[in-house]
């Protein structure tokens, strides 16, 4: 619909604007912290549950159909996006050895992309790919895509096998965000059998209760405890926030449910909805090696430019690329997942 094209593109937006603050951009005092960007993920997530379960549910879809649609979907746009990181880190390198010097030079080993390639870089022991960061969360859903195909279109002892198979590689920290992929599923399957009396009160307490959830300093909170109880369970990187965020995926849930519902015609919006979601994707996995380039370019003095750059830069790129990424927007044969960050 417009109103989840709008949201993913608004999402893919809000997860540009929070890494350009916490890259420098938007100025010295940017006041929010991880937890604006990491929301936005979440909000991907979901999303990503619901559209992958309507393509799932197809008339003829198999195994095979459903995993040569996910791979046509993702892999373009994975390929590109290590191929541009390790570009950038290459030739930032070279001009300017410093401006990489807090990069781990084993980022950019052939290893490390091979393991990022096949969507193993998220587990425990391994780097994230060069100057691409956000890269985690599509590791993060190929796996669920994967958990999710096994345990539809697979029988008895060969699903048990395939689903334990699946999850071991997948590792702990991925399993910990399952439920807030899952609730996507959710809504997909079960979301147009509730009814809402007051639509537009359950969307505003919807939008406050994730606010809350996200963004009052509780993630950081309950992290600070669970660390106090055993240190080893604040080491598990993008899934420290698991419990909040499954919160607010059952928030994100009910103001899509109440949208339903809600007499709001978007459909003026209907082309600016479609342009949003299509670039978000590439947005997502390509914004960060823009970033970075800019910070090694754009003089730290040049405050207004830099932050234009920092947002009109990637947006221009992503519109531009997303036909070489086959980031095709609501009109691709597949539909759109979420585009995705660091947190």
């Amino acid at each position: 619909s417009v109103l989840l094209d709008l949201l993913r593109g608004g999402s893919a937006l809000a997860v540009l604007i929070g890494h350009a603050g916490q890259l420098g951009f938007l100025g010295r005092d940017w006041p929010l912290d991880d937890t604006f960007q990491h929301a936005g993920v979440v909000i991907f997530f979901v999303m990503s549950g619901l559209l992958v379960h309507q393509s799932a549910g197809r008339d003829g879809m198999t195994l095979t159909a459903f995993a040569r649609a996910r791979m046509v979907r993702v892999l373009p746009v994975a390929a590109f996006a290590l191929i541009f990181g390790v570009g950038v880190y290459h030739f930032l390198l070279w001009y300017r050895p410093e401006a990489t010097l807090e990069v781990d030079p084993i980022a950019a080993d052939p290893a490390t992309i091979l393991a990022a390639a096949v969507f193993l870089s998220e587990r425990a022991g391994f780097l994230e790919p060069v100057l691409n960061p956000p890269y985690w969360s599509l590791c993060y859903e190929v796996w669920f895509y994967i958990l999710y195909g096994l345990a539809l279109f697979t029988r008895g002892n060969l699903r048990i096998a395939a689903m334990l198979c699946a999850a071991s590689l997948a590792g702990v920290d991925i399993l910990l965000l399952l439920p807030t992929w899952s609730i996507g599923v959710w809504v997909g399957a079960q979301g147009s059998k509730v009814r809402i009396g007051r639509p537009r009160l359950c969307v505003a307490g919807a939008v406050a209760g994730f606010a809350m959830v996200s963004w009052s300093g509780v993630p950081h909170v309950l992290l600070f405890l669970i660390r106090r109880i055993d240190p080893d369970l604040g080491t598990l990187r993008f899934s420290n926030y698991c419990v909040t965020d499954t919160v607010a995926a059952l928030w994100v849930a009910i103001g899509l449910i109440a949208l339903r519902s809600t007499r709001f015609d978007p459909s003026r919006l209907r082309h600016v909805g479609r342009w949003a979601a299509g670039i978000s994707f590439t947005l997502y996995l390509t914004h960060w090696p823009l970033l970075s380039g800019m910070a090694t370019f754009v003089p730290p003095s040049w405050h207004l430019c830099r932050a234009l750059l920092a947002i009109v830069g990637p947006i221009t790129f992503a519109r531009s690329a997303r036909h070489r990424c086959h980031d095709g927007g609501t009109n691709a044969a597949i539909p759109e997942r979420s585009g995705q960050c660091v947190r």
